[in-house]
């Protein structure tokens, strides 16, 4: 029975990916609780600090959770729906307490004002093994995908 409820390294964290995904995903009618929850889910996902390399942007450096989750917040208030989604991705763990991934990362959503929005982006992120959980500490934007 052991075998059968045990969750694998790779298991662990391909769930943080969804929780991730999920907690920055915003439906069209999603009211201030609900936001609350996700946020608060959010702020969970990531050590202190977190790295964020995006080449030519003012918005690399790091950064704590709850900076990650006021940032996320207010992202998602000028958007009337969001969604994360992440694919391929390839999940290496160099060490025990270390995994590596690249991946590509698809946000699509409608902005407040009708306009929508599609990117995608080629991601590595590194996650560490703290306190029984696995937590993104690096995201570094590889290349961005027409």
């Amino acid at each position: 029975y052991f075998f059968f409820f045990y969750d694998t390294k790779e298991k662990k964290v391909m769930k943080q990916f969804k929780i991730l995904a999920e907690s920055v995903s915003k439906e069209e009618k999603e009211g201030n609780i609900a936001m609350a929850c996700k946020m608060q889910q959010l702020a969970s996902l990531f050590t202190n600090p977190c790295g964020l390399d995006i080449p030519g942007s003012s918005f690399s450096g790091e950064y704590s959770p709850d900076e990650i989750q006021s940032h996320a917040a207010r992202s998602r208030a000028t958007f009337k729906s969001l969604k994360l989604e992440f694919y391929d991705i390839n999940l290496n763990f160099p060490s025990e307490n270390k995994a590596e991934a690249l991946l590509t990362a698809r946000l699509t959503g409608i902005v407040s004002d009708g306009k929508t929005i599609e990117e995608a982006k080629e991601i590595e992120t590194i996650l560490n093994y703290v306190e029984d959980k696995w937590l993104f500490s690096n995201f570094k934007v590889i290349k961005v995908l027409e």
